[in-house]
């Protein structure tokens, strides 16, 4: 309202059109189509609800600016119920081969053909960060102890054989 301009009034004047998009996915996606179906909350509800969850848009004031709520059609906020999960070195095995490999093959065989190593200089150079080599160091962990549960669990069956 900076032109004292309602959005209306922009639209037509302009020909802006407001275009908000929402990608959900698993366990999100599955609570958004859930809330949806069974709790009958309509979507552009709900697709406000998920917008105004991600931003706070206050006035000059600081209070919430209503007109801008208006716009989505809520002033709710839309919670989601977040299951955090472990760091799998299998999920992330699974990843890497259907979103990273592609690329990182592409890229080597780039680097072959013309004789670059910019791949491996970039590669070679990227150091873990904290959170990264924690993760490490338990993904380790766990796969030692587990080496070792199933040789002694083996070195157990040979003794009674």
């Amino acid at each position: 309202m900076a032109r004292n301009l309602y959005l209306d009034e922009i639209h037509e004047l302009y020909g802006y059109k407001n275009r908000y998009e929402i990608r959900l996915f698993g366990d999100k996606a599955t609570q958004v189509i859930f809330d949806f179906w069974y709790n009958d909350i309509p979507l552009q509800n709900l697709a406000g609800q998920i917008i105004s969850h991600y931003l706070d848009i206050k006035d000059d004031t600081g209070n919430w600016d209503i007109e801008w709520l208006d716009v989505f059609g809520s002033d709710k906020s839309y919670g989601f119920v977040n299951k955090p999960r472990e760091v799998s070195y299998d999920r992330t095995l699974k990843w890497l081969d259907s979103s990273v490999f592609a690329s990182l093959k592409r890229n080597m065989e780039i680097d072959r053909l013309t004789g670059s190593r910019k791949t491996m200089e970039l590669f070679d150079e990227k150091e873990l960060d904290e959170k990264n080599q924690h993760l490490v160091d338990s993904i380790v962990k766990q796969k030692k102890e587990r080496a070792f549960y199933d040789n002694f669990h083996e070195m157990s069956e040979l003794e009674y054989d």
